[in-house]
């Protein structure tokens, strides 16, 4: 297990005066060179990603009802069966996202819990490029806190127990932004060139995280080397993720990639900044869960962080702040989205954390002037200040992660219809062989009963009916072409496709049964 120390290689620890006299200059402290933890720090690690790792495991086959994992969970179904994405399987997001979840469902038996586990293992990996990023910057009190942190957050664990694509994509961000801070230390350009391929493997996941690249850019410029240096450097980043996103969308085929990706967003007609408003409410609603204390630790972090460390902290606040500006201009933003913010959030409160103890430890050092002793007791006040606060939070954040695992299955089943859903899966078993093909509004039910939807199909969303990607000519050519045996509808879905609706009893099927809030079933002749 590998670490850099926050501390100057000086001999000592006790050699710091010349630091703590610089406390109100924005001048970082070295890094300090790569060495192996300590055990005791190594000890606490394996315990919080043990706990993160049962956190995900428990209950991992708790009902959310969720239209998106239900698209997920087909999806690999379908690639189970023989079918590829994008060539035969609609897919919205990143190009491979689907074949990183592939072998974890694969493997652990193609059912709602081996969909999720793969998420649940890049979360794991995510949490370890965390840990690593904080320690980089400021120390191993402060890996140990992001961990924390994150082990906390709400948002992070539903993120990461659920089969969708947030969470993985942060994974490899983080790792881009590990490499990154370990070429600024060593200046070997092998780390530049995996970190450059770990920010195109976040992109490939799903592009949504492009965000990433406001981090990464800070730390490509905000460096005393030459112009010219800086400038190969960003010239050979930005060729290196262009190189290796160019070559997947060849093989996947760019004509593939555009129908599912490009032309599925940009036909939708809705204005950047429309739900300016709207997207604002929801990102605040959704970050509420995480507490005020969550918060606190970051303003700490990004105070004591701009002071000990300009460019790193500089670096991470701007990732925040762009997740954020992305979010008030995105035009199709859900809940599942604000997960993108808690982990920048999350390392600036852990380098609060650490440097708060690093101020500690300055503080009562006798070499130090008044003065500068005054404004590190000062730091350090203001950083035990946050860590009380979010102290006081703890309770609430236990009892929400409870909730997630526990309770949260009661909320949906309610919500969602699970009595509906159930009901469909079995008209779906009664009247599709295990061969037949069916198309559904409702994807879990197709997944429960373990019945194939129309590869083209698997994803019925409104945003695809909006962009005009999903239209009745193009249903009714996939109904002929595959004949399902089952086919259901939603108002809000396929249902909206008014053509295609009526053309289904000239296509051989007939209405079977209603259920309420406008979903409809129907069954071939």
């Amino acid at each position: 297990m590998l670490g850099v120390t926050a501390w100057p290689h000086r001999g000592t620890f006790g050699h710091t005066s010349a630091v703590m006299a610089d406390l109100t200059l924005p001048r970082p402290r070295p890094l300090g060179r790569l060495r192996l933890a300590r055990p005791l720090e190594a000890t606490g690690v394996m315990l919080l990603l043990a706990l993160a790792g049962l956190l995900r495991c428990l209950r991992l086959d708790t009902y959310t009802g969720s239209f998106d994992e239900g698209i997920r969970s087909q999806q690999l179904l379908l690639m189970a069966a023989g079918y590829r994405p994008f060539t035969d399987i609609f897919a919205s997001q990143g190009p491979l996202l689907l074949d990183l979840l592939y072998p974890p469902f694969l493997l652990f038996g193609q059912t709602l819990e081996a969909a999720r586990s793969g998420v649940a293992l890049l979360s794991m990996i995510g949490l370890v490029g965390a840990w690593l990023v904080a320690r980089l910057v400021a120390g191993p009190i402060a890996g140990l806190a992001v961990i924390g942190l994150l082990l906390l957050s709400p948002g992070y664990l539903e993120g990461s127990r659920l089969a969708l694509a947030e969470v993985p994509t942060i994974a490899p961000a983080l790792l881009a932004i590990v490499t990154l801070l370990l070429y600024r230390r060593m200046h070997d350009r092998r780390w530049l060139v995996v970190s450059a391929a770990c920010c195109a493997l976040a992109l490939l996941i799903k592009p949504m995280v492009v965000h990433v690249g406001v981090p990464l850019l800070v730390l490509l410029v905000a460096s005393d080397r030459s112009v010219r240096r800086v400038a190969v450097d960003v010239a050979l980043y930005g060729a290196v993720v262009g190189v290796l996103c160019g070559v997947t969308i060849l093989a996947l085929g760019p004509a593939d990639v555009w129908d599912n990706l490009g032309a599925y967003r940009s036909g939708a007609g809705r204005r950047v900044g429309s739900e300016l408003a709207e997207n604002l409410r929801l990102t605040a609603n959704v970050l509420a869960r995480e507490r005020l204390g969550f918060f606190a630790l970051a303003c700490v972090g990004m105070l004591l962080g701009l002071r000990r460390r300009p460019v790193e902290t500089a670096a991470l606040g701007l990732w925040a702040a762009a997740v954020l500006v992305f979010f008030a201009g995105y035009t199709d933003l859900a809940d599942k989205h604000i997960v993108y913010v808690v982990p920048p959030l999350a390392l600036l409160g852990a380098i609060g954390v650490g440097l708060t103890v690093e101020l500690l430890r300055d503080a009562r050092t006798a070499h130090a002037a008044p003065r500068g002793r005054l404004a590190t007791w000062g730091g350090a006040g203001l950083g035990a200040l946050g860590l009380v606060i979010y102290a006081t939070q703890v309770p609430r954040l236990y009892l929400a992660d409870h909730f997630l695992i526990f309770d949260a299955e009661k909320v949906a089943i309610q919500r969602r219809d699970r009595p509906r859903e159930l009901d469909m899966a079995e008209s779906m078993r009664a009247a599709a062989a295990p061969g037949d093909w069916v198309l559904s509004d409702d994807p879990n039910a197709a997944f429960r009963a373990r019945r194939l939807v129309i590869p083209s199909l698997v994803d019925t969303s409104g945003t695809r009916v909006d962009a005009g990607s999903l239209t009745s000519a193009k249903a009714s050519e996939a109904v002929a072409q595959y004949q399902p045996a089952v086919i259901v509808t939603w108002r809000g879905r396929l249902g909206r496709l008014d053509d295609f609706v009526r053309g289904l009893p000239a296509q051989g099927y007939r209405h079977d049964r209603a259920y309420q809030n406008g979903w409809n079933l129907y069954v071939r002749e």
